[in-house]
């Protein structure tokens, strides 16, 4: 293997590795800065993000950055697509304009390595059939559909069609993950196959290096972060809304419940904005100011896979998570129930901690210490880096 110096990487995105407003852009980042230690990374980046001002660096050169669907695909088109079974691109569908920017790169620079960021990517490139990839898989495909079908109140053509995504990826999927190169996942149950590996979700380390606030213990300010295109985040903030928020009203009628994050379908946005102690925030510049504002941090979380990076970002800034026991998943062995977060199994016990968490300020505070311990303990960059280190000289 060439010295790492003169590796060439090409790395395949599908957010921006230069922001950080979300946790699918944060772990991009950390990513591409490791893989930017390592070698030279020529990156492409299908993003409806904006492009860098800088066009390249010492260690990278953008060679693409462009959303070819920006506007999503209509729903009739890809319910066919999903019906074209005898073909892997049943479960993504290739983009032919993507998969020609990336075939031109592979015909024009032989690279030491191919990272790419989801497994969507790469159906997207048209790369299934290549076993010599270096996958960041984060959330896996086959859990994330498993959810959907088995999760509560999911209406039945929503579930019947989850369920054939589901079939799909177990048939497709589970094939191309067996064969390349190696894997990534979030979640350390799920590195089930002989040639993965865990990389963790880590907060950014300028969110470590603001976290000094205590929190009012007079707030009632509730908050929840999440990109809210991302169905589980706006699926599960609704049941929180239509099951539990009320109950917490009763309770303390000056709560107010904070939503930070931008593309919640329409219908959502009119119904919680009518609710009262609701404050639809959408796209936040400065978000650790909301953070300092608030009391708590909830995570209600029913669908899904990989982990919840907004579990260790409240953490991290010392701020107690309300969370289900589904957003504990892949950090059950570092997260207890009243010792650095507080779990909640239904509705009633979501309620419950809430309004514990404002009557107790003694719990809530001894939660918040614990928290950026456990994040300062098992959640370093310096981990991950060495992580990915270790993947780049073993493949």
């Amino acid at each position: 293997m060439p010295e790492h110096s003169s590796l060439k990487i090409l790395f395949i995105c599908l957010h921006s590795p230069f922001e950080s407003h979300g946790g699918a852009e944060q772990r991009t980042s950390l990513i591409f800065q490791a893989l930017c230690k390592i070698g030279h990374v020529d990156l492409v980046c299908f993003s409806d993000d904006p492009p860098p001002a800088k066009h390249a660096g010492p260690d990278y050169e953008i060679k693409y950055w462009h959303h070819e669907n920006a506007g999503g695909m209509p729903v009739a088109k890809i319910v066919a697509n999903k019906l074209r079974f005898w073909t892997p691109y049943a479960t993504h569908a290739k983009d032919p304009a993507g998969a020609k920017i990336i075939g031109e790169l592979l015909q024009t620079k032989d690279y030491d390595h191919i990272v790419l960021r989801y497994v969507d990517a790469v159906y997207r490139c048209g790369l299934y059939h290549r076993n010599d990839l270096i996958v960041d898989v984060d959330d896996d495909p086959e859990e994330k559909f498993r959810s959907f079908f088995m999760g509560p109140d999911v209406k039945f053509k929503a579930r019947a069609y989850y369920f054939l995504c589901y079939l799909l990826t177990r048939l497709y999927t589970r094939r191309f993950l067996k064969k390349t190169a190696h894997l990534f996942f979030s979640n350390k149950a799920q590195t089930k196959y002989s040639n993965s590996s865990y990389l963790p979700n880590i907060p950014f380390s300028k969110t470590l290096a603001q976290a000094g606030t205590i929190a009012d213990p007079g707030s009632r300010s509730i908050l929840f972060v999440g990109s809210m295109s991302y169905p589980p985040n706006y699926i599960g903030l609704d049941l929180f809304i239509s099951n539990v928020w009320q109950q917490v009203l009763n309770k303390f009628p000056d709560a107010e419940l904070r939503i930070a994050g931008r593309g919640a379908p329409a219908g959502l946005l009119e119904k919680w904005g009518s609710t009262p102690g609701i404050n639809i925030l959408g796209f936040v510049k400065d978000l650790q100011a909301e953070y300092n504002r608030s009391c708590m941090v909830i995570a209600p979380i029913y669908h899904g896979a990989g982990t919840s990076i907004k579990v260790l970002e409240a953490m991290a800034t010392r701020r107690s998570c309300v969370l289900t026991p589904f957003a504990t998943r892949g950090l059950t062995d570092v997260l207890t129930h009243k010792e650095n977060v507080m779990v909640a199994d239904n509705y009633g016990a979501f309620s419950k901690a809430i309004i514990e968490l404002i009557e107790n300020p003694e719990l809530n505070r001894y939660i918040q210490s614990n928290a950026i311990q456990t994040i300062k303990r098992y959640f370093s960059e310096d981990e991950f880096q060495k992580r990915i280190e270790t993947t780049i000289n073993l493949v």
